[in-house]
Parts: structure tokens; C-alpha cells; sequence
């Protein structure tokens, strides 16, 4: 119905006609409102949109929206009317869930394992028997899965049939008639329910017919029902193009289909679990694709300093989503929009990222902003939050690694001799590859906004601890101060731990 129904008012009847267990015949059924309201009468029709409702009292019609009537008596009659797809991922069994690397990327496949030779496993899937490199794996595990992801409908009948074994027991019949109900086997289960009625029903002989009904309802859009599985299928193995494609079909095989409020669900499913897929796999490549493009411009020995600060804040933004783009199957403006929901998608792994002996480039303001160390000479202690032992021991690394590079800087400024101080230029000129790169990924981390620095760390630099200055005896045996030719006077190497 498409507004509000009026001149229908109708009292609740006693709690026992809403289970239409009084005052009604017992072909009619109770109906519930959104709200609150009874009535009493039978389904004339019904499809996607809502339904056609015959009332008892005085035979008048009534279209109503599914919205129209409350949660769970909608769900109850679009149910009974064969409206609703069974979820056949409710029907699990135990399967092996193989992680491997593909390319480089951690890819996951579930199974059953059905061979172990010297250089691979043999995993039976729906699809056929995958084989799978054994120096890939990662991991090895079992979970429940949906069983159709494994076997196929037919393979599914056969191990059903042997389980329950139904032989002249109608009950078994029954069970074995709603094993094939739930995925998807309508011909099956009026088979076997009609054969538990010829054994003369069982347990559920009062139910048979009924049953019976809605089976043959199932039975009428079985193709629909069968595509919108395998649509389902597609989604769980992550194969959301087939999936994307199949619906477009669906679309124009059954334009007037009563499953279109499912299909519709499937979508919304699809668009998630295709968003969280994207997202997902961007976490993976992002900070190799970010190391490749920076190391591929430092190598690059005529890049100035000033172009490569510009490059990180804008091409090198362009150039990361177009490389993610190109990976993922999609554009680059969607790449961007899937990296930018990433937080909505869980908790990220944090990377640090270090400028190195190049530090000294972004000014002395610069290199401890952020840290407990900006609030000036006295502050002390560690940056950020100082207190995890995985940072405290990426510090160490750090550390170690900056004093090696500090010994070829000082051997540098020693050659230089008295040519001057070194300029910004003349550093990003003579410095190795390595040292451009890593400054290039912290640069770019930190200021092309598509990241999140979560804790910045200065520590002190490894030639002068910290001073800016090393005390040096001229000649004339006085002691006189010059500027650390490591640091530049800035005191402090720094580092930032980014998401």
C-alpha cells in the first residue's frame, strides 16, 4: 500500500486470533501492521513490492507494502510466499583454508586437501582440484565454510544421501527433503517429500502438505533462485566482476522477477564485500608501491631537492593511485576514494618511515615537530608515546642504521674540506641512492595528506649526541665550535610512524 490505510480501523482481537488459533477458518491467516494492528483474511498475491491481502470480515482488498506490515510477519509471508533465497552459506562443513603468496600478495582458498606431493597440495574445490605451490604457503588451518563453495549440488545430494540413508523411514525423508530445500535442490526435496508421504508421513505428516506447497513455490523460480546463488558464490570467492556481470543478466532475464527486493540485497552484499576486498589489497601493495616509486625517482641523479619535495606532495600522489589503478582493475579516482575509506574498514598496520641523515633538509622546527622534544632544549625523554616495545626496538634499528650512513657522510664533508658548508643541494647530489629513497618515503608520507602520521621521533644525532655543534682544537690550541656536518645543527635525526 502506498499511504496510510484508512477507514480499516480495526481493534486487536484476543491474543489468540493473532495466531489465528480463534475467530478465523483455518485457511485464513493473521496479519500484523507496523503498527500495532490486527487483521484476519488470506495472501491473494504477492511479489517484491508488498502483497495483496483479501480481509475476512468483509472481503475487501487491500495493496500493501512489505513497509506497511511489521518486521516479523513480513519476513514470515515473504518466506512463505518463496520470496526470501536461502542462504546456502548457512550450510557449512569443515574445509581446509590454505594462505599463499601470489605475486607477492597473501591470497586465501578454501577446500578440501586431497593430496600432499613434493611440490604442491591438491585442494577439491566446486571448480576442480587446485594445486598450489608448496614453498607459497603460509598457512594452513580448517574452518566451516558453505559447503556449495566445496562440492557441487549433485556431488552435495550423493553425500547427503549416503549420510541420512532414508531407505522406508518417512521422517528421514523429510530431513533429507529440507537438506535439499536449503540449497537450493526444489526437485529433490518433492521427492522426497513426496515419498515420506507414501510411507504415510511421519512425524510430519500434518506439515507434508504445506510443505509440499511452498517446495513447488521454490520450484517455480528456480533459475532465479540458482543465479542469485551462484551470484552469492561469485561474491564469497571474490570474483566480483563475474558476480557484477551475472546480476546485469538477472536483470535482463527476469526484469518483473518477485526476487527483486533479494537481488537487491545481493547487490548491496556485493558493493561491500567488493569495497572491503579493494581496501584490503591496497593495504597490501601500498607501502611497496610507495618504496618503488621513490626509489625510482632517486635514482634519477638530475632531480633537484626542490623537485623532489614537489614531486612528493603532488605527481607522486598521482602516480601511487595510478599504479594501485592499474593493479586493482579500476580508475584512479576510485582508488583514491577506496584509500581514503580505509579506516572505516578496521585497524591498519602502522609503518615507520624515516628521513634518515637527510633529516636535517626539513629545518631544525621541523625535525622535532610533533615530538616531546619540540617544546624546547630541556624537554626530554622519547617522542610519541615511548612506551611500546616494538617502536622502542624500530628506534634501536634506526639507529643503527643512520651511525653506518653517518661514517660516508663525515668521509664526504672531510673530502669537501674547506669548499664550505654543505647546501642542501650538495647533500641530495652525493647521496646514496638508499638515503634519497628512504627520504623520499617519509617526505611523501607525511605531506601528501594521504597519510596519517600517528607518532613522530627525534633522536639525537649520532656524531654530535644531540648538541648541533662538535668542539674541535684549532691550531692555535683553542677549542671552537663548528656546526655538525651530519645534522647540520639541527640536533636530531627524525622518524614517523604513519597509517
Amino acid at each position: 500500500m502506498t499511504g496510510p490505510i484508512r477507514s480499516f480501523a480495526l481493534r486487536l482481537l484476543p491474543a489468540l486470533a493473532l495466531w489465528g488459533l480463534a475467530a478465523a477458518p483455518a485457511a485464513a491467516q493473521t496479519l500484523q501492521l507496523r503498527d500495532g494492528r490486527v487483521l484476519v483474511g488470506e495472501v491473494v498475491d504477492a511479489n517484491s513490492e508488498g502483497l495483496s491481502f483479501r480481509r475476512l470480515d468483509n472481503g475487501g482488498l487491500l495493496e500493501l507494502s512489505w513497509d506497511d506490515l511489521s518486521v516479523l510477519f513480513a519476513e514470515r509471508i515473504r518466506r512463505q510466499e518463496g520470496l526470501v533465497v536461502e542462504d546456502d552459506s548457512l550450510v557449512t562443513v569443515q574445509a581446509d583454508v590454505i594462505k599463499f603468496l601470489v605475486g607477492g600478495i597473501t591470497e586465501e582458498v578454501s577446500g578440501v586437501i586431497t593430496e600432499w606431493t613434493d611440490t604442491h597440495v591438491l585442494l577439491k574445490r566446486k571448480s576442480g582440484v587446485l594445486p598450489i605451490v608448496r614453498n607459497t604457503i603460509r598457512d594452513v588451518r580448517q574452518r566451516e565454510v558453505a559447503a556449495l563453495e566445496i562440492y557441487t549440488t549433485a556431488e552435495w545430494y550423493a553425500l547427503k544421501l549416503a549420510e541420512i540413508a532414508p531407505g522406508d523411514d518417512p521422517d528421514a525423508h523429510v530431513r533429507l527433503a529440507e537438506e535439499m530445500r536449503r540449497v537450493g535442490m526444489y526437485e529433490k526435496t518433492i521427492e522426497h517429500l513426496e515419498k515420506a508421504q507414501e510411507l504415510g508421513g511421519g512425524r510430519s505428516a500434518a506439515q507434508i502438505p504445506s510443505m509440499l506447497q511452498r517446495a513447488h513455490v521454490l520450484a517455480e523460480s528456480a533459475e532465479e533462485r540458482d543465479m542469485l546463488s551462484q551470484i552469492r558464490a561469485l561474491r564469497n570467492r571474490e570474483e566480483f566482476e563475474k558476480a557484477t556481470a551475472l546480476i546485469a543478466e538477472f536483470e535482463q532475464r527476469f526484469p518483473t522477477s518477485k526476487l527483486a527486493r533479494e537481488l537487491d540485497r545481493e547487490k548491496q552484499r556485493l558493493a561491500a564485500a567488493r569495497e572491503v576486498f579493494l581496501v584490503e589489497r591496497m593495504r597490501q601493495l601500498w607501502d611497496r608501491t610507495v618504496r618503488t616509486l621513490a626509489d625510482q625517482a632517486a635514482k634519477d641523479r638530475e632531480l633537484s631537492v626542490v623537485a623532489a619535495r614537489t614531486y612528493a606532495e603532488d605527481q607522486m600522489v598521482r602516480d601511487v593511485f595510478q599504479r594501485m589503478a592499474e593493479v586493482l582493475e579500476v580508475e584512479p579516482r576510485e582508488a583514491e576514494e577506496l584509500w581514503a575509506k580505509r579506516l572505516e574498514h578496521g585497524h591498519i598496520r602502522t609503518t615507520l618511515y624515516s628521513y634518515g641523515i637527510g633529516s636535517w633538509l626539513l629545518g631544525a622546527d621541523a625535525v622535532v615537530k610533533g615530538t616531546k622534544r619540540e617544546s624546547g632544549p630541556g624537554a626530554g625523554g622519547r617522542t610519541g608515546s615511548g612506551d611500546s616495545a616494538q617502536d622502542r626496538e624500530l628506534e634501536r634499528l634506526v639507529r643503527r642504521m643512520r651511525e653506518l650512513a653517518q661514517r660516508g657522510r663525515q668521509a664526504a664533508a672531510q673530502r669537501r674540506g674547506d669548499q664550505g658548508e654543505e647546501t642542501e643541494e650538495d647533500w641530495w647530489r652525493d647521496a646514496s641512492r638508499d638515503d634519497r629513497t628512504s627520504w623520499l618515503r617519509a617526505y611523501f608520507a607525511e605531506f601528501s595528506g594521504r597519510m596519517e602520521v600517528m607518532r613522530a621521533y627525534a633522536t639525537e644525532c649520532a656524531t654530535c649526541n644531540g648538541e648541533g655543534n662538535l668542539v674541535e682544537i684549532a691550531t692555535s690550541g683553542q677549542e671552537q665550535k663548528r656546526t655538525c656536518p651530519l645534522c647540520h645543527g639541527t640536533r636530531f635525526t627524525r622518524a614517523i610512524r604513519v597509517r
